[in-house]
């Protein structure tokens, strides 16, 4: 019933939400009505910046997809109404790509903390992330994150404050 749905409310542009993942392709075909895009690529945040040199790899654009997998959920969440491919849930909102996943799969614990505290700074009014947090700045977790060992929990607690802190931004 997504058409009903739509014709009661498909969103608004004002509306931003961040995608907090490997990036989305700002100018995918998806994400264009009428010439204009509803990806803020302008508004887009590197946060793998804060890792050491070396570490991610990929680009650092936000709106280059390291992955594909930020702008498959993009496109659930924002793909335009313009009959190419899907629509998604929200066509009319304005999407704004946070970078926090790596080329290579990883999603690491200070690059998710900074793209949350950024959302936070931005004001964005929702975020969406689909992810497994690295535990590490070096790509060797192989363990479950666990209250009981220390390290992760540090990590757990970090970004647990990072969602506390966007949650009293407006997020």
């Amino acid at each position: 019933r997504t058409e009903q749905a739509h014709a009661k409310q498909a969103g608004r542009p004002q509306v931003q939400v961040g995608v907090l993942d490997s990036g989305v392709d700002g100018h995918h075909v998806d994400f264009q009505k009428g010439g204009a895009f509803n990806v803020d690529c302008a508004l887009g945040h590197d946060s793998l910046a804060v890792l050491p040199a070396g570490v991610a790899v990929g680009s650092p654009d936000p709106c280059v997809d390291n992955q594909f997998h930020g702008t498959h959920v993009a496109g659930t969440i924002a793909a335009r109404a313009n009959d190419v491919g899907i629509t998604g849930v929200a066509p009319n909102v304005t999407l704004v790509p946070v970078k926090v996943c790596d080329a290579s799969g990883y999603c690491y614990a200070s690059a998710v903390v900074d793209g949350i505290t950024y959302a936070g700074d931005a004001k964005l009014e929702i975020i969406n992330m689909s992810f497994f947090v690295d535990d590490d700045a070096f790509q060797e977790s192989t363990e479950f994150k666990c209250n009981t060992d220390p390290t992760q929990r540090a990590f757990r607690r970090a970004v647990e404050r990072a969602l506390q802190y966007a949650r009293s931004q407006g997020v």
